[in-house]
């Protein structure tokens, strides 16, 4: 997988507790997991409240009432 640098500014105390806890050459692998994680959470929350507005009875209703604006001749 290609990489790239970011750069980006988090509070001192924490680059403090990452060191410590993870150790200096560790933490970039430990960040790009944590964000790898936080990512596939934000996914599947979006997924999951994507499928409960399918399923919600209000916007089917919305949005028959605009089926009739979905015909022909509208450019």
């Amino acid at each position: 997988m290609k990489k790239i640098n970011a750069t980006f500014s988090i509070p001192e105390e924490m680059h403090k507790r990452l060191q410590s806890v993870i150790g200096q050459r560790k933490m970039s692998n430990f960040v790009v997991q944590a964000i790898d994680e936080a990512l596939a959470k934000k996914a599947a929350s979006l997924r999951s409240a994507y499928e409960a507005a399918e399923k919600d009875p209000a916007r089917q209703e919305v949005l028959n009432d605009w089926k009739v604006f979905d015909g022909e001749g509208w450019e």
